[in-house]
């Protein structure tokens, strides 16, 4: 357990990418058991509520998704009930701002306070799955406010999962684009197009953001090894050693 502690302290964006990724590649397979689901929905919450503040550190941070978070955690356990059928939009639009606060601080952290290579692959991964999943919950509530924004195959779809939400987000974030789940209203395709231009300069930014860091720890290691280097000063450290057999009118030369 302390292994994984200081592990998780050490390096944060890498932890935080484990914890993303086991939850994205086990959630399918617990699609008929409800215990799993639900672990799986609380660990979810947990990272997003808080994980902003594991990045960042920042107390402010923390009370802004607390104040957010859990009237959008109800919100959601609410929606999915269909207790308050009517408030349906608003609650779900907490939902999208819950959920943008950690991909924002991610992508912060990112940015600014990276200073290792690993740090700054694993934040770069971190950030983009985040963002896949940010344009999910906004693609979730355009469907919310006006149903039939999706289509899948032929038929226009008037409820989509979350599971669904998060595929159509992924794939147009990569600009893989299959072709079965298309946006078919002008709001649904805007935010489709926004996202599938994000994806592109993230990768182009970020990529280049990585690569500066790795080469500015190199240099850094580099110069350090300069100054640190001993000077040797041998016995001839300031005599010139001629070769006889190198200029041959020093032949006969005797030192």
């Amino acid at each position: 357990m302390k292994l994984i502690l200081r592990f998780a302290v050490n390096n944060k964006s890498a932890f935080l990418l484990l914890v993303v990724l086991l939850l994205l590649l086990v959630e399918p397979f617990m699609i008929n058991s409800n215990v799993p689901r639900i672990i799986i929905a609380l660990s979810y919450t947990a990272m997003l509520l808080l994980g902003p503040y594991f990045l960042t550190g920042n107390r402010k941070i923390l009370w802004l998704s607390i104040i957010v978070g859990i009237p959008a955690i109800l919100s959601k356990i609410a929606i999915g009930i269909s207790v308050v059928s009517e408030y349906d939009v608003y609650l779900d639009g907490l939902v999208v701002v819950f959920t943008s606060i950690m991909t924002c601080c991610s992508v912060y952290y990112t940015s600014t306070c990276l200073a290792r290579p690993t740090e700054a692959i694993a934040g770069s991964a971190l950030a983009y799955l985040l963002l896949g999943v940010c344009f999910a919950e906004i693609f979730a509530f355009i469907n919310m406010i006006n149903p039939g924004s999706f289509t899948i195959g032929d038929a226009v779809a008037q409820y989509i999962s979350p599971r669904e939400m998060l595929y159509f987000s992924l794939v147009t974030l990569t600009t893989l684009g299959y072709g079965e789940f298309l946006p078919a209203t002008p709001l649904a395709r805007r935010f489709a197009s926004i996202e599938s231009v994000v994806g592109v300069l993230y990768i182009a930014v970020f990529l280049g953001r990585v690569i500066s860091v790795m080469r500015r720890e190199e240099e850094e290691n580099e110069s350090i090894e300069r100054v640190n280097k001993p000077r040797i000063r041998g016995r001839y450290s300031r005599r010139v050693l001629y070769s006889p057999t190198a200029r041959p009118e020093l032949r006969n030369r005797r030192d």
